[in-house]
């Protein structure tokens, strides 16, 4: 006999709220027969293995007594046997004013309906009106696509490549593709992503660097044969840095297999150090000295600057225990100004670390004070006044600057209002202040 889903039964289960019920027997329809579950009795195994009802537990976990968790199991049975059905249903349950689950049961049913016909799951759930629902709903169809179909998953989705979950599918069915067939994905990517630059590299990148994860011999025989136009070396660099996430040792290995004199090498290199420099400062060091030597201060300070970023304090060890040419070649070209936006005083540590001359010394002092001004001007202020009358009318430039990035009209106070700077440093504080251009 056919079930009427918008009987009183149906309607009485799912406008009654369940909380009130927690202490009491429930009825709720079996889909052919009714029953009485006892709430504070375990969970039957059919619902607790459930994935919909452990999503739901996590989320609603007020909700989630032993009817609604027997309704979700219910309704995934006879979902995935009569899609129709299912969707009576879930029309009943979104108009009992039940709002705060809605957004489960409709992935639920998407999931349902993908399993059995992926093509009308995705029609069904692009024109449902409910923007927020329909992307959740189409989320769910794609999984299920991808885990099954994943060509098919992606000739569906390019109508929604321009959609913010859609870049993390995409990706997801171009690797598994990649994996059998690279040229295919690299194809497909070329073919409809175009148009879309952002989507476009961080696809293909992702790509590129799950193809490298597995076979580093694929990878380098891809980068070799294409050419990725004016941004081939972004993408190789960002490459090389998603490869060292997935596999730091296929990455390492990559960038030991090519040539030195390989256009590819600089931008492996900087990839992979930009990555994982504090995992392998040592490695990459020797690696990176011995395969580009005259672009190794730049690529290496990439490095140890991402470091600094993250750990001013085991960066700055191992900082502190290089060479002194490599000290001062690091130092000079960046370090210096990292560290300071990280850590003044740290920074004037590994400054005075470092065997320079004095004018380069001051040179370095200025770039902090530029850096220290901007984040604390009264702290920099006062250890820029620590120093004697030249070198505070040198630095004091730099202070002025910095500070101006932050807030011009603060200077005039910080200055006047110092008992340690000379009158002379004042002075040029202020004629600095004023040869500023208003619109910096």
């Amino acid at each position: 006999m056919a079930i009427n889903y918008k009987n009183i039964s149906l309607i009485k289960l799912i406008d009654t709220p369940l909380l009130e019920q927690s202490r009491s027997k429930v009825t709720i329809p079996s889909w052919g027969k009714t029953k009485s579950i006892d709430p504070t009795q375990p969970i039957p195994p059919e619902v607790e293995n459930s994935a919909m009802s452990a999503h739901t537990v996590s989320k609603y976990p007020a909700r989630c007594d032993v009817g609604f968790g027997r309704f979700l199991a219910d309704f995934l049975d006879l979902s995935s046997k009569d899609p129709e059905k299912g969707l009576e249903i879930l029309k009943a349950y979104e108009h009992s004013g039940a709002r705060e689950d809605v957004e489960s049961v409709y992935v639920l049913y998407a999931k349902s309906l993908a399993m059995k016909d992926p093509i009308l799951a995705i029609k069904w759930a692009s024109e449902l009106k409910d923007s927020i629902i329909s992307n959740l709903a189409l989320q769910s169809t794609f999984a299920v696509l991808l885990q099954k179909a994943p060509d098919e998953a992606l000739q569906s989705i390019g109508p929604f490549k321009d959609r913010q979950w859609a870049n993390s599918l995409m990706s997801q069915c171009l690797q598994s593709i990649a994996a059998d067939d690279r040229v295919k994905s690299l194809d497909w990517i070329d073919a409809n992503l175009k148009n879309y630059p952002s989507t476009y590299y961080s696809t293909l990148t992702s790509v590129l660097a799950s193809i490298g994860s597995r076979d580093p011999a694929k990878l380098k025989e891809m980068m070799l044969a294409y050419d990725f136009g004016k941004n081939n070396g972004a993408i190789i660099q960002n490459a090389m840095f998603g490869m060292s996430s997935l596999n730091l040792d296929s990455a390492m290995t990559f960038a030991k297999s090519i040539d030195a004199k390989s256009s590819l090498n600089d931008f492996v290199l900087e990839g992979l150090c930009t990555a994982v420099f504090a995992k392998k400062a040592d490695s990459l060091t020797n690696l990176v000295m011995e395969r580009c030597p005259e672009n190794a201060v730049r690529i290496l300070t990439n490095g140890i600057c991402n470091w600094i970023n993250n750990d001013i304090t085991s960066g700055s060890k191992w900082f502190s225990e290089q060479n002194p040419e490599l000290q001062k070649a690091l130092m000079m070209n960046g370090v210096a100004a990292t560290a300071a936006a990280t850590n003044p005083l740290r920074a004037v540590e590994m400054v005075d670390g470092v065997n320079f001359t004095i004018n380069e010394r001051l040179g370095l002092y200025g770039t902090i004070i530029n850096n220290w001004g901007e984040s604390n001007p009264g702290e920099s202020l006062e250890w820029l006044a620590s120093f004697g009358e030249k070198d505070q009318e040198k630095l004091i430039q730099n202070w002025v600057v910095g500070i101006a990035r932050v807030d011009p009209k603060l200077i005039v106070g910080f200055v006047n209002a110092s008992t340690k700077l000379t009158a002379e440093a004042k002075k040029i504080a202020l004629q600095k202040l004023n040869s500023l251009d208003p619109a910096q």
